[in-house]
């Protein structure tokens, strides 16, 4: 029910043009643990390093796209991510576009993780912030994903949570993608605000400041409790015209109690 009523908060805060951050979470009791930066991230995943000494920055459900450290440039905690058309062959198949993916050296169990993003007027996009565990999938709690269409991409964007896990008996199942609508002026040429809190009995989003989704289902946050990396990504959608773009991410901080 409380998802339902954050819904009809945040499609009347898009209708009434509300742009303003809200006050956000109370974050009493937590101490900033890391702020990301050229210092302490990789580029890439690091399952992109094979057991066998070979590389390949691809991931295996995305035929269209794959990692390119060309596509990365960080200055300081500012993080500009490219995605470019730049044709690569791996493994016999042609990937048509290049994309840019950072991961946290360290891993985090639990605590209130945010950043900004400054999102490109661009079609097809798929920049996303979100966290997977090390060694396990489906084991991934997607803090946003940010995807544009090709057709009204400047006046509506697709803001989305999810968690993907696995059952006790071994089932992939997902929380399911859900869209939080933003007024397009709160997002347009301004950075936009991401944070979530994830402790043991729950799950809170938190985009600019307000809350708009919980989650409290204690069989899913116990799939989740395995230390995860922290990701930032650039990406693009296949169904769509994609142009090449740079998503900026700034402020990319871990807390902890």
């Amino acid at each position: 029910m409380i998802d339902i009523w954050l819904n009809i908060q945040a499609w009347w805060r898009r209708w009434r043009n509300i742009t303003g951050r809200g006050a956000g979470p109370d974050l009493s009791g937590y101490k900033l643990k890391e702020t990301l930066s050229v210092t302490n991230v990789n580029y890439g995943f690091h399952w992109y390093h094979k057991d066998d000494g070979t590389y390949l920055p691809i991931h295996p459900e995305e035929d269209w796209q794959y990692h390119n450290n060309d596509c990365i440039s960080i200055k300081d905690d500012l993080f500009e991510l490219a995605l470019k058309r730049l044709p690569k062959t791996y493994q016999a198949h042609l990937y048509p576009y290049a994309k840019a993916v950072i991961e946290s050296k360290q891993t985090y169990l639990y605590g209130y993780f945010e950043c900004e993003m400054l999102l490109p007027e661009k079609a097809g996009q798929w920049p996303a912030f979100w966290a997977t565990a090390k060694d396990k999938w489906p084991c991934e709690i997607d803090f946003t994903e940010a995807y544009s269409r090709s057709d009204n991409y400047k006046d509506y964007r697709k803001m989305q949570s999810n968690v993907h896990y696995e059952t006790e008996s071994g089932e992939y199942k997902k929380l399911g993608a859900k869209d939080h609508p933003m007024p397009p002026a709160a997002i347009k040429n301004k950075f936009f605000h991401v944070g979530v809190i994830w402790e043991p009995d729950r799950i809170e989003w938190w985009y600019h400041g307000y809350l708009v989704r919980v989650l409290t289902d204690k069989a899913i946050l116990k799939a989740l409790e395995l230390p995860m990396f922290v990701h930032i990504n650039s990406g693009c959608q296949p169904q769509y015209q994609i142009e090449d773009s740079v998503t900026l991410f700034r402020n990319v901080k871990v807390y902890q109690r």
